[in-house]
């Protein structure tokens, strides 16, 4: 419509927010573009966050009492709780076959561990605790990989893989967030 324009503003040199607003300076869409992003989807496959029809539709689907939550405007605790759900739907298919009761347990609660220290960490009210609690995050996105490859069978390997680039995804988004706020104190990552 004519009353619609596109507005563009600036984030960092490497990022651009872009959205489209109405006369009355409401914003009807929304597109966030990043070189991060399209590299990773580039040289990984995984689909950026703006093409991600699967994760668009569910993220309709949540009640507003979850929506209307502060920490539902963090990507990497959106991705993550989708997770969730992908892993509940994983376990209940696997639990007739040759996984372990223990592996698909492991997988939930690792999972479910993500979204549940994202969560906490936001609610924090010092960089330490927010870093402390997102760092807790990255590392059960890491250990979910073991456990998603101990639980789908080989011949699901499209599902694997699917699964292993949404943690990909997370596990950068943290990787973000964990190097913004120690930029923030001055307080950068100790070396091995």
């Amino acid at each position: 419509s004519r009353d619609l324009r596109l507005a563009r503003s600036r984030i960092t040199t490497r990022d651009s927010r872009f959205a489209v607003v109405d006369g009355k300076g409401e914003v009807r869409a929304a597109i966030v573009c990043s070189r991060a992003a399209h590299r990773m989807e580039r040289c990984c496959g995984v689909a950026t966050r703006t093409n991600d029809q699967a994760l668009r539709t569910w993220e309709q689907s949540q009640p507003s009492s979850v929506t209307g939550d502060a920490v539902w405007r963090l990507d990497c605790y959106r991705d993550s709780l989708y997770l969730l759900s992908l892993a509940r739907v994983d376990v209940r298919a696997t639990s007739t076959r040759s996984a372990s009761r223990f592996a698909r347990d492991q997988l939930l609660s690792a999972i479910a561990s993500i979204s549940a220290n994202i969560a906490e960490g936001y609610g924090r009210s010092t960089n330490a605790d927010r870093s402390r609690f997102f760092s807790y995050a990255l590392g059960s996105a890491r250990e979910s990989v073991v456990w998603y490859r101990a639980v789908l069978p080989p011949e699901e390997d499209h599902l694997l893989h699917d699964r292993l680039d949404r943690l990909a995804r997370v596990k950068q988004m943290l990787l973000g967030l964990l190097g913004r706020i120690r930029r923030r104190t001055n307080k950068p990552f100790e070396r091995w």
